[in-house]
């Protein structure tokens, strides 16, 4: 296991799904790929691991498939993430993509719209914030979609990132 409760790592086979929070692990890749495919790039991604709390860091995608470690990183990444880039002598792809907002920006923005929204503030509820695949801002899931330009303007503002809405529901518990 790359770290006991999974955050900051996703562990999918699709790189641009998944967003590290707490939670329990990731299914285990396909029963079909080789066993030493898969540990290889676990221990490519390990290095990683250890640096979910520093500032820029967005999260970590493993490919089984393909044998590729992705790292999503706000800003100038540190020499921990530079020294790891490239093919390691496994054969497994360790590539970074620059993105926009750290996963402790989007976090924060999703408290803030989650804080900021439903009733008295002229916004419907939001129920769920999540960052999009890209970390190019966040998704809110609303009890009413159909916000008017000054709503939505206002959500955008609230949120400091670009927005997307979609309808949601309120989170029941089981």
């Amino acid at each position: 296991m790359l770290n006991e409760d999974g955050r900051g790592m996703d562990t999918t086979n699709e790189q641009t799904t998944g967003w590290a929070e707490p939670g329990p692990a990731s299914p285990p890749p396909s029963a079909d790929l080789p066993g030493p495919d898969v540990e290889a790039v676990r221990s490519a991604a390990r290095p990683f691991a250890a640096l979910e709390q520093q500032p820029g860091f967005g999260r970590v995608a493993l490919d089984f498939d393909t044998k590729t470690v992705t790292v999503f990183w706000a800003g100038e990444p540190p020499q921990e993430v530079t020294t790891h880039l490239g093919t390691t002598s496994d054969g497994v792809r360790v590539d970074l993509v620059e993105v926009p907002y750290s996963q402790a920006d989007l976090v924060a923005v999703g408290d803030r719209v989650l804080k900021g929204t439903g009733p008295g503030t002229g916004l419907p509820a939001a129920f769920l914030v999540r960052p999009r695949p890209d970390l190019s801002g966040v998704v809110v899931e609303m009890e009413r979609t159909d916000l008017t330009q000054s709503q939505f303007a206002e959500l955008e503002g609230l949120a400091g990132v670009p927005v997307t809405v979609e309808p949601g529901e309120p989170l029941r518990p089981q």
